[in-house]
């Protein structure tokens, strides 16, 4: 068969290299997706470790001040609020890489400002749906990528 001049080109249809992310990105980073089983150890495992990071902080500080002084209660309050802001921020990523893993937008957090309603429906769509099979515009597959 000659070569049509007219004819389309003809492209090998391969799905594109996702770069592995460090471990900073998969924790800190709104892009990319989880899967349920990581998801659940994302949100449970960064809440214990910040809540013991804060207790043993908050040990050494009552340690090191004077019962009847109000440093210990100044000095942990800056650091629970540093603390808090990483556990708010760190649980929107992995709710983002959630949605995201479902094939939506990561806006969908938002879903959580509708009272009583928005948080049963993060609950089931997060941490009890199964995620979209297969590559999607947000990323590779997190259970076949292993």
């Amino acid at each position: 068969m000659s070569d049509n001049p007219y004819q389309a080109p003809r492209a090998e249809l391969k799905p594109p290299d996702y770069p592995e992310p460090t471990l900073l990105q998969k924790l800190l980073s709104f892009r990319g997706r989880f899967s349920r089983s990581h998801y659940w150890l994302y949100t449970v495992g960064s809440c214990l470790l910040i809540f013991i990071v804060l207790l043993a902080l908050d040990s050494i500080l009552a340690e090191f001040s004077e019962p009847s002084s109000t440093f210990a209660s100044l000095s942990r309050d800056p650091i629970s609020l540093i603390f808090g802001i990483a556990l708010i921020w760190i649980n929107l990523a992995g709710l983002s890489k959630r949605f995201h893993d479902r094939g939506k937008s990561g806006l969908m957090i938002l879903v959580w400002l509708i009272p009583y309603i928005g948080s049963l429906w993060l609950l089931i769509e997060c941490g009890c749906l199964q995620g979209t099979s297969g590559p999607n515009r947000y990323g590779p597959d997190p259970l076949r990528n292993h």
